[in-house]
């Protein structure tokens, strides 16, 4: 009996040798051995557990499994499971060769359950953002496989969007601030109107020629104001775009010709974020935006499209909140984020003084006397927080 045990133990003992020795072959070890994982594939997958799939094996194209599920309006979600990389091998795989296959197989499965056009929302397919700083897929995937390996991408503002939309540490930048504005009709002080919105890239100090303003608007070609249905587009003759505008033309503008004042809120920006915006503000059309609504496609949502891809990739998409996406709640939902209320600047209207009959236009007049002498342009550098 006790000759049978020991044989008995000594066959478990050999089993669980042969068969730890397969296990550890076919699970090379954690994601993070071979990958430098940014927090955004960490929010889908956490570390996966690496599995090899030999040849012959069913299911041999490698995949990811046990992701967390994604929404743009609520970001990643929370799941208790552990997620698992399958790769496939051909005999015995180097670390270099199990990195780089482990790398295209995340970068896919990323692409798949995150950025493709197919995950994209309602709000977001109707504004057209899955065009906004979301690279094609082979565009993506290759930039994934340089970074997951450590190596630099291509480009500078490749490098510079992996950062920001990935949720990595950014670089503040001291020389720059991102404006928030609110742009309103003057009713000389008896109301505010629910105003229009749009954002600008400022350097402190002011940059007469390369300051920009990033205008959300369905341009309007005749001096009188809209009436009711033309202004609701009911006969679809307006559309959206995203407009790259000098920022002292468009507040010379608006002040002495379009009877507004402007509400400027100067917030922190990262060099990041800056490359970025220079990349897309690289021409007067950034994005056309199909017919404008009132309601649920105005400058509003469309501002607050571009302002959330300038954010790690699942931070809630700010849109779809009541009945409609208002100018001024929107800016006022990006200034609750921040502790203390960033440093504000109105810009009074001009219009009259001017002797100037007030215009509905958007037709964009080049700041006189010159950009640099212009009262916007003397009077922003008035603000000590902003300069």
């Amino acid at each position: 009996m006790n000759a049978y045990m020991g044989i008995r133990q000594w066959m478990i003992l050999l089993s669980v040798f042969f068969c730890a020795g397969r296990l550890a072959a076919e699970s090379p070890g954690r994601t993070s051995d071979y990958l430098t994982l940014p927090p955004a594939f960490k929010a889908l997958a956490g570390d996966p557990i690496i599995e090899t799939l030999p040849d012959g094996e069913k299911m041999s194209e490698g995949h990811l499994t046990g992701t967390r599920p994604f929404s743009p309006k609520m970001g990643f979600q929370t799941r208790n499971r552990d997620a698992r990389l399958f790769l496939p091998v051909n005999g015995t795989s180097s670390d270099k060769s199990i990195a780089e296959n482990a790398a295209q197989i995340f970068a896919e499965a990323f692409h798949e359950k995150v950025l493709s056009r197919e995950n994209r929302n309602w709000h977001e397919r109707r504004l057209g953002l899955d065009k906004i700083l979301i690279p094609e897929e082979d565009d993506f995937v290759a930039l994934a496989e340089r970074k997951l390996l450590g190596r630099p991408a291509e480009e500078p503002w490749l490098d510079a969007w992996w950062k920001v939309r990935m949720g990595l540490p950014q670089t503040p930048d001291r020389s720059h601030h991102l404006i928030l504005i609110n742009l309103h009709y003057d009713h000389f002080g008896k109301k505010t109107t629910n105003g229009h919105f749009c954002f600008a890239l400022r350097r402190k100090g002011g940059s007469p020629e390369g300051d920009m303003l990033f205008d959300f608007r369905a341009p309007w070609d005749l001096n009188r104001s809209p009436r009711f249905t033309e202004g609701l587009n009911l006969h679809n003759r307006l559309l959206l775009s995203a407009i790259v505008e000098n920022l002292y033309d468009w507040l010379y503008t608006q002040t002495e010709y379009r009877h507004c004042y402007v509400e400027c809120w100067f917030l922190p920006i990262s060099k990041e974020q800056v490359t970025l915006l220079k990349h897309i503000g690289d021409r007067p059309v950034i994005h056309e935006a199909g017919h404008f609504r009132a309601f649920r496609k105005n400058c509003a949502s469309l501002g607050l499209g571009f302002l959330h891809r300038l954010e790690p990739i699942g931070t809630p998409l700010p849109l779809g909140r009541g009945v409609a996406d208002i100018p001024t709640v929107a800016a006022r939902r990006i200034l609750d984020e921040f502790e203390e209320e960033p440093p504000y600047f109105r810009l009074k209207n001009v219009t009259h003084e001017r002797d100037r009959e007030p215009t509905a236009k958007s037709t964009i007049h080049r700041a006189l006397p010159t950009r640099s002498s212009s009262r916007a342009f003397r009077l922003l550098q008035t603000v000590p927080e902003a300069n």
